[in-house]
């Protein structure tokens, strides 16, 4: 089972689609995991403590760039033609890759 933290977003708020994108990127029985980090530093402790395969950032999407350093995967939605995909944020780039 791999784990997604949800940054400052509750699992139960997630979309079918969204649920869907994240099934197909990361398995049936993803993990979901909300977090609430009071700043960058915290949120790269709570990466380092729960080695998630992603962390999906919240709407506002902030750039969390300790943790992106340190190489943990940031992704968020995407709709595009087809529906909804997970794209994951460059290193301190805000561009998406989908290819991953």
């Amino acid at each position: 089972m791999k784990t997604v933290i949800l940054l400052r977003r509750d699992p139960n708020d997630l979309r079918p689609a969204e649920r869907r994108a994240l099934q197909e990127r990361y398995g049936a029985n993803v993990n979901l995991v909300r977090t609430d980090p009071a700043d960058h530093l915290q949120h790269a402790q709570q990466c380092r403590e729960l080695k998630p395969a992603a962390v999906l950032l919240p709407l506002e999407k902030p750039i969390p760039s300790t943790a992106m350093e340190e190489g943990v995967a940031h992704i968020a939605f995407v709709p595009g033609t087809g529906g909804m995909r997970v794209g994951r944020l460059k290193r301190l780039v805000p561009q998406f890759e989908f290819n991953f």
